[in-house]
Parts: structure tokens; sequence; C-alpha cells
């Protein structure tokens, strides 16, 4: 069993070093030998199987993330299962914890764990920090019909972000000895009525009416997902005591994200957050500038219309007259810092910035204030 496991792991390793993929089929679902999972049409499959195991790889190219599905072939009793997991577990770890140390980057270990394939896995997550990028080698494990199943996630935090929608894809749909399950879809509705924005060309569209009712087109979940109504209500919830008056014009997306840039909160659509059980879990409300006396005050000059509301696929920036904001797709959550933001007609270009991993923005009479993913709160400089 050392041995098999210890071959497999090097196997993942040399997988993850190559630069291209050789694309198998342009099919959605693999499906062998009892083993079923989708995937994305435009990632690529590499199988690595034997006798002993079934080997299953899963990327795009060499600047992306990259998922790795180990289940032995042979069925295991609960007393063979508890003996195998270990020392399988403990080669895979092993191996990529060498393979990361060969780099100099250091490695911090922790727990975690993962619904996968209707179960709740456990995993063990390496991270690792190298010449200020970081990133995280997630190994996961569980049993699935009597196999012992590893599934492993690997890559920079960029990489992991762009690659969630293929990480819940896998995840929700890998099946063992059973028939393979299609990843959920919701029916189109009727969008006749939403014609008033519509942003198409991304993998989260909008469709909405000029009260900004309608609905996100999730193309990563392939889902439609009403957008909620908080409008002319108020709740004494603490999650939202306000009404939330979106301005369709101001709301962008990316292949991530929905930004509803609204009057008295905000919100954004969420696509790693979605789930067909609760999909509305994909939509995350600002909270802390919901609140009555502070909440968020909009700008809707046509000027600033490219400026104070931006989203790429890691960030979404939105500022007002008391209030800057970014929602980081990494940490699936809002960090805010309370100011004005510094709308100066002839200065938007330098005053509100938004390139790759990072958000800048001038303060009102102020500092310039800068986000960086992943980093979890506001730097300003004065």
């Amino acid at each position: 069993m050392r041995k098999l496991t210890i071959r497999l792991a090097a196997s993942a390793i040399l997988f993850l070093a190559l630069p291209v993929f050789a694309i198998v089929n342009q099919a959605r679902q693999f499906n062998r030998d009892g083993l079923s999972f989708s995937y994305p049409a435009d990632w690529a499959l590499g199988d690595e199987s034997d006798a002993n195991a079934q080997t299953l790889n899963i990327g795009k190219g060499s600047d992306d993330a990259k998922i790795i599905v180990v289940v032995l072939r042979r069925e295991l009793n609960a007393t063979e299962m508890a003996q195998a997991q270990p020392v399988m577990t403990n080669a895979i770890v092993d191996a990529l914890n060498q393979e990361i140390a060969k780099l100099g980057a250091q490695v911090q270990r922790s727990q975690v764990s993962e619904a996968i394939g209707g179960v709740q896995a456990q995993g063990i997550r390496l991270r690792a920090s190298l010449q200020g990028e970081t990133g995280n080698a997630d190994i996961y494990w569980l049993p699935l019909s009597n196999k012992l199943v590893h599934v492993v996630f690997v890559g920079s935090d960029q990489e992991r972000t762009r690659a969630s929608y293929v990480w819940n894809m896998v995840c929700s749909t890998l099946r063992v000895g059973s028939g393979p399950v299609n990843p959920p879809q919701s029916s189109a509705p009727d969008t006749s009525a939403f014609t008033y924005r519509r942003i198409t060309g991304n993998k989260i569209e909008l469709y909405m009416d000029e009260w900004g009712r309608g609905y996100v087109h999730d193309l990563n979940n392939q889902a439609w997902v009403r957008i909620p109504d908080y409008s002319g209500r108020q709740s004494h919830h603490a999650m939202q005591e306000v009404p939330i008056t979106i301005h369709p014009s101001f709301c962008k997306t990316s292949d991530t994200m929905a930004l509803m840039y609204a009057f008295g909160g905000l919100m954004v659509y969420d696509s790693a957050m979605y789930s067909a059980q609760n999909p509305n879990q994909a939509w995350r409300v600002n909270s802390e500038v919901s609140q009555r006396g502070n909440a968020f005050a909009s700008i809707t000059r046509s000027r600033v219309i490219n400026h104070i509301s931006q989203v790429n696929d890691a960030l979404a920036l939105a500022g007002g007259t008391n209030w800057i904001c970014v929602y980081d797709f990494n940490l699936h959550k809002w960090i805010n810092h309370q100011d004005p933001v510094d709308d100066s007609s002839a200065e938007l270009d330098n005053n509100l910035v938004l390139s790759g991993n990072t958000a800048r923005v001038r303060v009102l009479n102020g500092p310039m204030c800068s986000y960086a993913a992943g980093s979890g709160s506001w730097s300003c400089v004065r």
C-alpha cells in the first residue's frame, strides 16, 4: 500500500508540472468503472488510471488550478479502510509538502473539511507563500461504496478563485458505485420584462428592469437566480435595516460575480457560493453598510458610472459618499472603509482604480487607500 500511494502521489506531482493538457473530449461528464463526475467542457481531463487505482487529473493550463481524483479499485472493509486511509493520505501530503519545500516556500498545515460526493470529507490544507504569492494544496479523503477516495485541489489563491466553480461542480457530482449525477440546472425564466439593463458576454449575466428586479444567469453553475428585492421594505433584522434600491445602470458583472450598486446598501452575487439546494446563499449583502444611520449613499452621476462601481474575477469595488467597499471573492466577504470617496471628475482615472488583485481609492480630501485580494483590510497612506 505504501509503494502504491507514493507512486500515485508522484504521478500527481508530475502532472502538476505539465505546461499544457491534451483535451480528451468535449464531454462534460467522466463515467468509467463506477466513478463519475462532471467538469466544464473547456477544461481538460487526463487519465492516469491503472489496475490498482483510478487517477484523474482536471486542469486548463499552466496558470490554472489543478484537481486530482484518486480512487482505489479494491473494496475495503472497515478495518482495511482505517489502515489504508492514513497511509495513503500521508504519502500524498508528504509528496506535495516536499515539492513545495523544494521551491523554497514555507508550509503551514491545517485541518479542513468539504462536502464531496454527498458526504462531509475531512482533509489537510498545505498553505504556502512564495515570492509574494500565496496558495493552497488541499488533500481530502472519504469512503464511497467501500472504496477509498482522495480528491486534491492545488493552486495559488488567484487560480483557485478562478477555478472555484469547477471545484464545486466536481465535488457536487462525484459518485462511486452509483449512477452519474448531472450538474444541477435551473430552467430559463421569461426575461421579456427585464430589458432595461442586460449585461451579457461574461459567465455571470444580468437581466434587469428599471427598478433593479430580474435575474442572474450563472453560466458557471448553469443556473438562473432571482435578484432579491429589498426595495421599499424595512426589516429589523440585523442583516438589513434599510431599503436597498438597486441602480441597474451602475451594476457590473465578471466571470465570477455580479455587483449590485445601490442606495442604502450593496450586494454581490458570488457564483462560488451557489448551491442548487440554497441558491440564495450566493447573494452576499453588505450588512455593515445597510444599517440605519450610516447606510451606503451611492453616487449616480453618469460620468462616474465606470469608476465608482467596478468588478473583475477577484474583487468588486464600490465607492459612495460615506463608504469605500470591496468584495473579496477569495474570502467571500465584504471589506469596508468608512470614508467618502473623492469622485472629482477630472481625477476619476486615478482616484478609483481596480486592477487585477488590487483596488485603490482616494478619500475625499484625504489619503489614497488600497486593498489587496486576500488581505482582509484596507490600508490608507497619508
